[in-house]
């Protein structure tokens, strides 16, 4: 697993610890500060995750992309 997979993986994961903390601020209306500091965690998480999946991208591109970018 590179490091690419692995930021991917944490992205999804802060993502759906964030769904379901607004599910719990929204449907069932639990009003707690560290609910809504958890969200805002994992809201951060998921930007840095989604960062270094683009610049694990950005550093290692495919061979489709290499062609495009030798011109």
């Amino acid at each position: 697993m590179d490091l690419q997979d692995l930021s991917f993986g944490i992205f999804g994961v802060a993502a759906v610890a964030e769904v379901i903390a607004l599910v719990l601020v929204i449907v069932v209306g639990v009003q707690s500060m560290a609910l809504f500091y958890a969200i805002a965690a994992a809201a951060l998480v998921a930007l840095a995750a989604l960062g270094i999946y683009t610049l694990e991208a950005w550093r290692h591109p495919t061979s489709g992309e290499e062609s495009h970018t030798a011109h």
